[in-house]
C-alpha cells in the first residue's frame, strides 16, 4: 500500500500528510472447497479476499473482536489467519491493520463481523433434578473466561434461564443448575 508523505515534506512551520487508498476486504470466511463460510470455530484458519494487502505477514495484524487471529500468510489478494484455539465465541467485529499505514476498509456491509461457534462436547453429570441446584460441567471449546468476562452467564445462549455460570476458562463452564420452570416442564413431557 502507499504510505503517507515523508516528513521531509515539511516546510517550515507545516507538514504534509497524504491520503491512500486503503486495502479493501471483499470477503472473509473458512475455505469449505466451494464457497467461504462465515460460521467459525476455534483454531480455524480464516481467510481475508481482496486487494491491496502488503504481501509480508509481518505488515498485517487482525483482530475479531477480543481474539487475536495470527496472520500466517499474505499475498496483495489474500490473507490467511489462525484464529486462537481459545478464543471466545460469539459475533465479533473484524479489523484488519496493516502496520505504518492503518485500517483496511470493507467493500460492503456485514462484512466486518465475524461468528466464532463455541462448540459443546460434554456436560457431566447428564442428568439433574428439576428443583436445581445441580453442580455441572460442560466442555467444549469458545466460551469466556469468567474472570475476563464476568458478564458471561448472560452470553450463554438461552441457557441463561437455565443455568448460573459459576466459573469458566475457554474449554470449560461450571455451572449450577437453576430450577426447571413449569413452562419447561409442560414442553418435556
Amino acid at each position: 500500500p502507499a504510505t503517507a508523505a515523508d516528513e521531509s515534506a515539511c516546510i517550515e512551520p507545516r507538514c504534509a500528510f497524504t491520503y491512500a487508498a486503503a486495502p479493501v476486504v471483499e470477503d472473509i470466511g473458512v475455505d469449505t472447497g466451494t464457497a467461504l463460510s462465515r460460521a467459525t470455530a476455534p483454531g480455524d484458519t480464516l481467510i481475508i479476499r481482496g486487494h491491496g494487502f502488503p504481501p509480508s505477514n509481518h505488515s498485517v495484524a487482525v483482530s475479531l473482536g477480543p481474539n487475536d487471529c495470527a496472520v500466517v500468510a499474505s499475498s496483495e489478494q489474500q490473507v490467511e489467519c489462525a484464529i486462537a484455539a481459545d478464543a471466545v465465541g460469539g459475533y465479533h467485529p473484524i479489523e484488519v491493520s496493516i502496520a505504518s499505514f492503518g485500517l483496511a476498509t470493507l467493500s460492503a456491509p456485514g462484512h466486518g463481523y465475524l461468528h466464532i461457534m463455541a462448540t459443546l462436547a460434554s456436560a457431566t453429570p447428564s442428568t439433574g433434578s428439576t428443583a436445581g441446584r445441580q453442580e455441572i460441567a460442560v466442555s467444549g471449546s469458545g466460551f469466556a473466561d469468567s474472570a475476563a468476562h464476568p458478564d458471561f452467564s448472560n452470553i450463554l445462549w438461552d441457557a441463561a434461564e437455565a443455568f448460573e455460570v459459576l466459573s469458566s476458562s475457554s474449554t470449560l463452564i461450571h455451572a449450577e443448575t437453576k430450577p426447571l420452570r413449569q413452562r419447561w416442564q409442560r414442553q418435556r413431557l
